[in-house]
């Protein structure tokens, strides 16, 4: 049996489905399962110089995939 599960979760269709199957399984064996929101980097640092670093799209970013 499972006592801790840790899902990455990215907010994606493939994602969604993993998270209600790893309900499941979280509470068919009761365990804990705790979520790590994943979030593509800011743009800025994977274009370089080509796009202009925006803070406020980031913390836009952030306050999504917190939600």
């Amino acid at each position: 049996m499972y006592k801790t599960i840790v899902m990455a979760y990215d907010g994606s269709q493939a994602g969604q489905r993993a998270l209600l199957d790893c309900q499941e399984i979280a509470q068919w064996s009761r365990a804990q399962l705790h979520l790590v929101a994943v979030m593509p980097p800011p743009v800025a640092l994977i274009a370089g110089e080509a796009w202009a670093y925006s803070p406020t799209a980031e913390s836009e970013d952030k306050a999504h995939f917190q939600t």
